[in-house]
């Protein structure tokens, strides 16, 4: 950027500017007061409301105007675009919500470069037809030209916007004046773009023009926003002298009462511009535009200093502006639409009070006198503070020499010359004497870039070649801290040291909270240098160097984290086996908690860190593993529990797919086989014999209880209850991933526990009915039958009870399941069909002969 001051670089952009204007006051005609207002706006970084009815040109010519400023930097117009309706809301003007950090953080940041204060220049169209709460957005962008983000200010890139409305103005103003007054206050230069033509004739040359193609219609010539960034800081230089100060200060207040006079007197009057403090003040801003402007259009051998006839030209800034002065009454005469006419009486009354109130102003008697610098006092300042290379020293020598720059004196430049030199100066220091020592861990690189911060910022909040300069400065600041990253040592020897030594859990932390530090020291210096109004635009290699510079950290701390892991879990191996799962998992809560809440450090750093799955994922599977061993595969009903309760303790640690569900099953299985102990067969008898050789058995099959294991440990959006299919497809699967040996050994237990089932129902049934006591008398063998059978409990347990289908189910699950069980699954289950149809039948025979017993005795003859 230091070319930007070379004064032929300055010639340039003049003559770029005029031949630019030029040309588009050819293809526009009558719009020349427009194309003023457009040309002080860029000159002193301000806005421009359009208003008039449709038809006008007003859109065509702001595309015209900012669609061919380009920056140099990319080639193309950095300009952002939006036409407001009812529906646009804030999003739309401030950029789209990183929802990646609102779901990770819950903080709300915007994309804010594809927003309006991403681009240089913006275009609003239709701006009153948005909602008042985004006017008041607007205006807050427009004015402050950053957005607030939490604890973030992220400041834009945007200069000057060109708005436009189909309303009168002083329509507006009837119906919301209170509303709109801020708005108002903030826009610097408002123009009246009439439907007509002072001169009839212009109708047939703008058809000509833009219809049959004749004459100049399409412009050629381009600006570009470094040529504006050089005719800015020139105006910024401009000296406006006292007497000219005290003179704007009168010529407000002059305008404020007549203004404020004509509408007493007029009800139908109303004041198109509302004159505040601001007002005043801006004013003097606007001056020195108009001097660079007549610099551009006028005298080009003047001075940078505003002189009394400046003042007039204020009239683009404090009235209501569009239309020639001299033009406006011919207009009145033939206008026939009454918003119209009283649209240009409104601006005939405020021409005529400027012109009166121009005319009270006193001028001053002689020439006033340019201000002075002592150069050689500031020569030595910036020869001895660069002789000592002391970076206090420099950077006072910058804040002296920025404040004789923007004095407004007329050898200002030659300040300007010093200050480069300075700056220049104490940036070498900072690339050549702060990079090495930064890779030996030392924070000089840290100090020596934050000093320089402060220095840019300090630049930025200046005017003139101040603002260039901080857009210089950051961009070496930015390259310095790039390269510290590309280049940084890691693991540090801090950090080998702490490894190699015998650690601590407290030394550890230590260590990554320090190396956290440094990192986010240089995030928050990254993004000030980014943030910065005229701060650079990031590069692809910028952001390769921080996105390198994170990933060799996440690398050092996996390694910190993982010897802190090892720490916390010899407590938790030392308890395996002697409490429940649960419970030992939940000894880490405290450091997963910890570990988890440094992962998110890394997300407010804008990345994705891994770090929670690299340390956990290699160690917490052998640590639940070990666990496991303690699990009581006999009570497999609180087996199911404890797995429960260990997947709900990785879920809400944020592990939940650090462990797969097969390896739960596998782990699960071990334990359910290792611990099962098969009953012996005893003869069963009765209810009582049946229920105590039923007690022995484990409540639910292996097959079963892996079943409820999968479930759990599979993530719920795997197992919806909406596709019942595909669920159990999910949960089956799982399952069916055991190795050969263990499903065979499932297969086996399972069959052997459902065997013993129905070979106690069997020997059950046999032992009633083939040890029935002998029928008597009174009770023929039928009856006998039949009350061994219902006293012994065995149809409570078969039809009651349902113990047949319970053993019918497990039989269908593990075929399911397990398809090599079903051969020998099938057989157990004819098994049990046999048996039921055995019972059955025995039983219809035993209550037929029973009933026919019972005919036969009430048929009996009676005794005489």
């Amino acid at each position: 950027m230091i070319a930007s001051y070379d004064p032929d670089h300055l010639q340039t952009a003049l003559r770029r500017f005029r031949a630019f204007f030029d040309e588009l006051c050819e293809t526009f005609v009558e719009r020349e007061n427009l194309l003023i207002q457009f040309a002080l706006a860029l000159l002193s970084r301000q806005h421009v409301l359009m208003t008039g009815p449709p038809g006008t040109a007003k859109s065509a010519m702001a595309s015209m105007v900012l669609g061919r400023i380009i920056d140099e930097s990319t080639g193309s117009p950095s300009l952002f675009a939006r036409q407001f309706t009812e529906n646009t809301v804030q999003t739309d003007l401030v950029g789209p919500i990183n929802f990646k950090t609102l779901m990770e953080s819950g903080r709300t940041e915007h994309f804010t470069d594809e927003g309006m204060l991403g681009s240089v220049h913006a275009f609003l169209d239709e701006v009153f037809d948005g909602r008042d709460m985004l006017l008041r957005s607007t205006l807050n962008l427009l004015h402050e030209r950053e957005v607030k983000q939490g604890g973030v200010i992220a400041k834009g890139r945007i200069e000057c916007a060109f708005m436009t409305s189909n309303r009168y103005i002083a329509e507006v103003l009837d119906t919301a004046r209170e509303t709109l007054l801020a708005f108002i206050d903030r826009i610097s230069f408002i123009s009246f773009v009439p439907r007509g033509f002072a001169n009839p004739k212009n109708l047939s040359t703008v058809v000509r023009r833009h219809g049959g193609g004749f004459g100049q219609h399409t412009p050629t010539a381009y600006l570009s926003v470094q040529d504006l960034d050089v005719l800015q800081a020139a105006a910024d230089l401009t000296y406006v002298p006292e007497p000219i100060c005290d003179a704007v200060a009168q010529l407000v207040q002059l305008l404020d009462t007549e203004l404020a006079e004509a509408q007493r007197y007029d009800p139908k009057f109303q004041p198109t511009r509302y004159l505040s403090t601001r007002t005043a003040v801006q004013a003097t801003h606007v001056l020195r535009a108009v001097v660079v402007y007549d610099k551009i259009f006028g005298r080009t051998d003047r001075e940078l200093q505003v002189e009394h006839a400046d003042i007039e030209w204020l009239r683009f800034f404090l009235l209501l502006n569009g239309v020639e002065r001299g033009s406006i009454t011919a207009r009145i005469e033939r206008e026939t639409d009454p918003r119209e006419r009283r649209q240009l009486d409104i601006m005939a009354t405020e021409a005529e009070i400027f012109d009166r109130c121009f005319s009270k102003l006193p001028r001053a008697k002689t020439p006033i006198a340019p201000r002075r610098l002592e150069l050689n006092q500031l020569e030595t300042v910036a020869r001895q503070a660069r002789r000592s290379g002391n970076p206090d020293a420099l950077e006072q020598a910058v804040r002296t020499l920025l404040d004789a720059t923007e004095s407004g004196a007329t050898d200002a430049n030659d300040a300007a010359n010093l200050l480069v030199d300075t700056v220049g100066t104490l940036s070498r220091q900072a690339l050549q004497g702060g990079l090495s020592p930064a890779l030996g861990g030392d924070d000089a690189l840290s100090q020596l870039s934050t000093q320089l911060t402060e220095v840019a910022n300090t630049l930025e909040r200046s005017v003139g070649q101040g603002r260039l300069l901080a857009q210089w400065l950051r961009g070496r600041l930015l390259h310095l801290v790039d390269q510290a990253l590309r280049l940084s040592v890691s693991p540090t020897s801090a950090t080998v040291a702490a490894l190699t030594s015998t650690p601590t859990a407290d030394s550890l932390s230590t260590q990554i909270d320090g190396r956290f530090a440094e990192l986010e020291a240089i995030f928050g210096l990254r993004r000030q240098l980014r943030s910065g109004r005229t701060a650079t635009v990031d590069t692809p290699e910028s952001d390769e160097a921080w996105a390198l510079a994170l990933a060799k950290l996440e690398d050092e701390l996996v390694l910190l984290w993982d010897a802190k892991f090892r720490l916390s879990a010899t407590g938790l191996l030392g308890r395996a086996g002697r409490a429940p799962l649960d419970e030992v998992l939940r000894s880490l809560g405290p450091v997963l908690t910890q570990l988890r809440a440094d992962a998110e450090r890394f997300t407010r750093l804008d990345h994705r860190s891994e770090l929670l799955r690299r340390v956990t994922g290699p160690r917490i599977e052998p640590l639940v593993a070990r666990a496991f061993e303690g699990l009581d595969g006999r009570d497999r009903v609180a087996a199911v529990t404890q797995v429960e309760a260990v997947v709900n303790e990785l879920r809400g640690a944020g592990l939940g797919e650090v462990i797969s569900p097969e390896r739960f099953v596998s782990w699960t299985v071990r334990a359910l086989v290792r611990d099962e102990l098969a009953p012996e067969l005893t003869t069963i008898v009765d209810r009582q014999a049946y229920d105590s050789a039923r007690s022995e058995e484990p409540t639910m099959s292996i097959a079963d209880t892996l079943v409820r294991i999968a479930i759990a440990a599979l993530p719920p959006e795997q197992h919806s209850p909406d596709d019942p299919n595909q669920a159990a497809k999910t949960v089956w699967q799982t399952l069916r991933q055991l190795d050969d040996d263990r499903r065979a050994r499932v297969i086996e237990r399972d069959l052997a526990r459902m065997s013993r089932g129905v070979t106690r129902l069997e020997s059950w049934w046999q032992a009633l009915t083939q040890s029935t006591p002998e029928a008597s008398e009174d009770l023929p063998r039928s009856v006998t039958v039949l009350e061994a059978v219902v006293q012994s409990g065995y149809l409570r347990a078969v039809r009651g009870d349902g113990e047949p289908l319970r053993l019918a189910t497990e039989l269908d699950h593990l075929v399911e399941i397990f398809p090599s069980s079903r051969e020998r699954a099938s057989a157990l289950r004819q098994r049990l069909v046999q048996l039921d149809a055995d019972s059955t039948q025995r039983l219809v025979e035993l209550l037929q002969s029973q009933s026919d017993q019972a005919w036969s005795d009430a048929l009996a003859p009676s005794d005489p």
